[in-house]
């Protein structure tokens, strides 16, 4: 059985888009691409760390 340890963040409810503002929405935007930018830049890490794993672990061995 899995435990909760109290590390994991618990999700924010979300304020309904309708009740915030014009800036509270543009600020919102700006704090989404960050964060989308930020997981871009991570996957594309991860995917040269297996090419890089790939490439390494698939190299002909000279005996």
């Amino acid at each position: 059985m899995i435990e909760d340890d109290g590390l994991a963040p618990t999700p924010k409810k979300p304020q309904p888009l309708d009740l915030m503002g014009i800036e509270e929405l543009e600020a919102r935007i700006e704090a989404l691409r960050a964060e989308i930018a930020a997981c871009e830049a991570q996957i594309a890490a991860k995917r040269a760390q297996r090419s890089a794993a790939d490439a390494f672990f698939s190299a002909p061995r000279a005996s």
